[in-house]
């Protein structure tokens, strides 16, 4: 996820900014993905401190923002400073596809699943002690993609949407993988053809997985 710049403000447009993100409150992205744009300024601003603003300071962070938050901010914000802000980050080529953009809502395609690696040996004595890490790479379009925990779909690393958690195949099944329960898996997500899927145990390269979409 990028982050390109922190944003400074003066103490009357910190303020301002503090009351038209409580104004909004939750924020519901196209995807299902939900955050608190005031979040953003509570990571560089302790805002709940009565004291904070009594201080002499004449410029504040206000937040050094992801491009997924920059695109919805320059489509949402009302607030000329962050504009003006955003216009100076980012080309004009660049906010038109913010303002251009459209999620495409991801589809159950029926896909074809190939498996390049599977365990060798039994491996049932160690199942309380697995811990699976998943990752998925489309080597035709040139980068990795990123689990997002929140929409439970992968996405283009620094594309419109927020992708920067692992899937880690413990915290969302009980039991280890296998074929059957990988393949089930697969088919909720939006994968292109031709992607590679690779669940890795944490310490034995015996007992990883390896997918090819088809």
């Amino acid at each position: 996820m990028a982050y390109i710049d922190k944003t400074y403000v003066n103490r009357n447009q910190l303020i301002e900014a503090i009351d038209w993100c409580k104004s909004i409150g939750e924020v519901t992205l196209e995807n299902g993905y939900k955050f608190h744009p005031l979040d953003f300024i509570k990571g560089y601003n302790d805002i709940d401190d009565a004291e904070f603003f009594k201080s002499d300071r004449d410029k504040f962070v206000l937040w050094n923002t992801p491009t997924w938050f920059d695109r919805w901010l320059w489509k949402n914000c009302p607030l000329l400073f962050v504009r003006e802000r955003l216009q100076e980050q980012y080309s004009e080529d660049n906010l038109e596809k913010f303002e251009n953009w459209v999620y495409i809502k991801p589809e159950r395609r029926k896909r074809h699943y190939t498996f390049l690696k599977v365990p060798v040996g039994e491996w049932k004595w160690l199942a309380k002690q697995s811990f699976y890490e998943c990752r998925v790479s489309a080597p035709n379009e040139h980068f990795q993609r990123e689990f997002d925990a929140q929409s439970k779909q992968w996405y283009k690393p620094f594309d419109m949407l927020p992708c920067d958690d692992d899937y880690i195949w413990n915290e969302h099944h009980k039991n280890i993988p296998s074929k059957k329960a990988i393949i089930r898996q697969l088919n909720k997500w939006d994968l292109p053809k031709g992607a590679i899927v690779e669940i890795n145990h944490y310490r034995y390269s015996g007992m990883d997985f390896k997918i090819l979409v088809k």
